[in-house]
């Protein structure tokens, strides 16, 4: 074996999780893995392209990794109402899968991710969605650059303790920072633990069951503050759902004067199925239930907590692998509907009988009320399979979202209703000519959706004087556009690999993408993306 790539594989195997084992174990895999498609392994039994831990027990190979460098270039207009229009993405990344011994087999990865993005503004948070109540800037006229840095590692293991028996964990954490680099500035401090155990059983030959429990803590902080003409007043829309609720002044009360960290915890229990229906088809089901509940502000006698919210989610995901010949046919489906109320805390600060100021909570007050329910399918074919690979990767899918929310700002109300939906194709060939294998592929999309942005009203009757709430008006329909009107999309991509051995295979791979939308006025009609991306199969 030639020096160059002796050390290609060991500096590869220091960079993984695999890494970290035995080295003379690197090379008690099959031969000639160099060409192996991740896809297709993934894809050839149901309990692996699912959401399992256990399912790993099934990969069918030694050990698969993959170590990758890209960059990510997107300019134009249309764009959502967090998003840049001109942007930068830099991402290193490295998973590796690694099955120790009959029994043990573990996976991993390693990811760094540096965005940069101009003429932001809108939401405050790295991902609105995320969250029951946003911040948003009122006037669209300040916008900013913004930069992430964000930083994910993920561990899994499935052992099998028992010839029934096979339990799994995973261990999965995020840090990030965001940050606006103009006033009114913001500064995010993001960290992420998801955790999750399970269990199966054999029941009977290509039958198994299972249960698992997760838990998942996300916290978002966020800072506002000024660096530049202190004199300037700040307006923040504090935003309750569809843009509507309150203008708040940047000073010291309220929602963006202090540290306020974002909280989400939750539980989620699954129940899994699976069974091989024939010597070629294996099937797996799993339902789930979420319960999440979470806080704006800070817990304690003397600080504020601004909102709670609970989101109970009740989950399915099915998937189906089906190898004929050598063709392989996976099916996935996944569906979802999740409730979520947000109330708002009623306080007042007093003073204690030890003279010290506490917060006083006097009630809740309904702030959202939103159902949103989510269904995807997609189906992949692998064609003219040979040594975990194939000639041609053929997908195709479709995905719909309703969204349904009212906000409160008692006796005031908005009520919004908006579905969306996207259905793609996407192929790729891949032609071998000695140790060089050149990729084609193709892909192509629409999109469209209908709704009601807006729907004003009124309980009872104001009381004299009394302000309708703040509206955002400009997002609210940047966003509608963004997730309801027509799009088109198409992208070739083209992609090179060269097999310095029969397990390396260093890759260069550009991707296009040109999205055109039609009849929008808030947003732009077009935007272009390029993503580069070196990396190295072994």
């Amino acid at each position: 074996m030639r020096i160059r790539n002796i050390f290609l594989i060991v500096l590869c195997s220091l960079i993984l999780p695999g890494g970290i084992l035995d080295s003379a174990r690197l090379f008690a895999q099959e031969r000639d893995s160099a060409w192996w498609d991740a896809g297709y392994i993934y894809h050839s039994n149901a309990w692996l392209s699912s959401h399992s831990i256990t399912g790993l027990s099934y990969m069918p190979v030694t050990k698969l990794s993959n170590a990758t460098l890209s960059f990510h270039k997107v300019k134009g207009p249309f764009a959502n109402f967090h998003e840049s229009d001109n942007s930068e993405r830099i991402t290193a990344a490295s998973n590796s899968v690694y099955r120790l011994n009959p029994h043990v087999v573990m996976e991993g990865q390693v990811q760094y991710e540096h965005f940069y993005g101009r003429n932001m503004n809108g939401s405050a948070l790295i991902n609105p969605y995320r969250n029951p109540v946003d911040i948003d800037e009122f006037a669209d006229s300040n916008r900013g650059n913004k930069k992430l840095e964000r930083y994910f590692l993920t561990a899994t293991v499935s052992a099998q303790v028992h010839p029934r028996w096979t339990v799994g964990g995973r261990i999965a954490y995020e840090a990030a920072n965001f940050a606006k680099l103009k006033d009114l500035r913001h500064v995010n401090s993001l960290t992420d633990l998801n955790t999750e155990a399970e269990v199966s059983r054999t029941i009977r030959k290509g039958t198994r069951i299972g249960a698992s429990y997760g838990y998942h803590r996300r916290i978002e902080s966020v800072k506002f503050e000024t660096q530049g003409n202190t004199d300037r007043q700040y307006v923040s829309l504090i935003n309750f759902g569809s843009f509507y609720g309150l203008a708040e002044l940047f000073s010291d009360h309220g929602y963006t004067s202090e540290v306020r960290p974002l909280v989400n915890i939750t539980h989620t229990a699954s129940l899994h199925a699976g069974m091989r229906l024939s010597p070629s088809i294996t099937w797996y089901n799993r339902i789930y239930y979420s319960a999440r509940h979470g806080y704006y502000g800070e817990k304690g006698t003397t600080s504020i907590v601004f909102t709670e919210h609970t989101a109970p989610l009740y989950g399915y995901e099915g998937s189906l692998s089906w190898q004929k010949g050598t063709t392989l046919h996976s099916f996935t489906l996944k569906g979802s509907y999740e409730t979520l109320a947000n109330k708002e805390n009623v306080y007042r600060s007093e003073t204690s009988p030890a003279g010290n100021q506490v917060i006083v909570y006097y009630g809740k007050k309904d702030l959202l009320s939103q159902d949103i329910t989510q269904l995807t399918l997609e189906y992949t074919a692998f064609l003219k399979v040979a040594n975990n690979s194939s000639l041609w990767t053929i997908k195709g899918g479709a995905g719909y979202e309703d969204r349904q929310q009212t906000t409160i700002r008692y006796p005031f109300f908005r009520k919004q209703q908006l579905t969306g939906y996207r259905v793609y194709a996407a192929g790729e060939r891949h032609i071998i000519k000695g140790n060089n294998r050149y990729s084609f592929s193709l892909s192509a999309g629409y999109g469209g959706g209908s709704g009601t942005p807006q729907h004003d009203g009124l309980y009872i009757p104001p009381a004299s004087g009394q302000t309708p709430p703040a509206s955002g008006d400009l997002y609210l329909y940047r966003e509608y556009e963004y997730l309801t009107k027509p799009r088109v999309q198409f992208g070739p991509a083209l992609q090179y690999a060269y097999k310095a051995d029969s397990r390396v295979a260093p890759y260069l791979r550009l991707a296009y993408t040109y999205t055109k939308a039609f009849d929008v006025s808030y947003t732009g009609h077009y935007r272009h993306s390029v993503l580069v991306t070196a990396g190295c199969n072994f």
